[in-house]
């Protein structure tokens, strides 16, 4: 696996961003990613270790950025710090992709990282060539979401990583794949994603991520402004399948000029 190279590129949306460079340095066209909820750019280096992978890894250049607070072991956001909006974060990835003097990227993203990356799509035509959205949804939060991550950042707030906010996140991540523990591969991917909510990931921190997710804005009613290739991918056992469904039909018809897939994993 390549080495990874840290930096932290200060962003007038979220304040500093860290940022973690892998694969040969091109500034041309780069991979860039957003991780999801109870996750930070280690998934994403996880996943590039994966064999299948490994043309991928070595050859492109690979941009993976954290969002604010979301990596191991660290410290309580300070109490005057605002947290982004899920927009201000879209708006934050642009602001890298200045710093490092990008000029096309294709990005990558999982669960809320994915509804970022999509607002940069709209954002930014000039510089992305296409998206990979994994779980991506286009609507705003529902009631039953919106009371149940409430209470959800409440214990995290108060009580730190615990089995009712472990739990939700499992099933916001593999939905109902988290019940299904027989194959092997699967099985350790859960042992790993529980450890690090466990021990490497701030409950605090977390819970404000979670918030700015929850209150995200919809997103169906400006798919026009998408103007790359775009994939999106699902699972039949995923836990917002429905609102990928429903966010591929919005893109079906303003966007004829542009290819969309969807793909459903089992």
């Amino acid at each position: 696996m390549s080495a990874i190279q840290h930096e932290v590129v200060d962003t007038e949306s979220c304040g500093k961003l860290n940022v973690f460079m892998q694969g040969p340095r091109n500034t041309n066209v780069a991979f860039l990613t957003v991780h999801d909820l109870g996750c930070n750019h280690n998934e994403m280096v996880h996943f590039l270790a994966h064999e299948s992978m490994e043309p991928l890894a070595n050859r492109c250049t690979w941009i993976h950025v954290d969002v604010p607070g979301q990596g191991d072991g660290e410290s309580d956001l300070p109490p005057d710090y605002t947290f982004p909006s899920v927009q201000q974060l879209a708006e934050g990835m642009s602001e890298v992709c200045n710093a490092l003097r990008l000029q096309h990227i294709v990005v990558f993203g999982e669960g809320a990282g994915a509804n970022i990356l999509v607002r940069l799509v709209m954002l930014r035509y000039d510089l992305v060539l296409g998206a990979v959205l994994i779980h991506c949804t286009g609507t705003t939060a529902g009631l039953s979401e919106s009371l149940r991550d409430r209470l959800i950042g409440w214990k995290l707030n108060t009580v730190g990583m615990n089995p009712a906010a472990e739990s939700y996140l499992l099933m916001h991540r593999f939905g109902s794949a988290a019940d299904a523990e027989d194959e092997v591969e699967l099985r350790e991917v859960l042992v790993k994603f529980r450890q690090s909510l466990r021990t490497a990931i701030n409950p605090r921190n977390l819970n404000k991520y979670i918030m700015s997710f929850m209150s995200r804005t919809k997103i169906l009613e400006h798919v026009d402004q998408i103007r790359c290739p775009v994939l999106l991918l699902t699972g039949t056992l995923a836990s917002h399948n429905h609102t990928v469904l429903r966010l591929y039909n919005a893109l079906l018809s303003p966007c004829a000029m542009t290819r969309f897939f969807k793909v459903k994993l089992n």
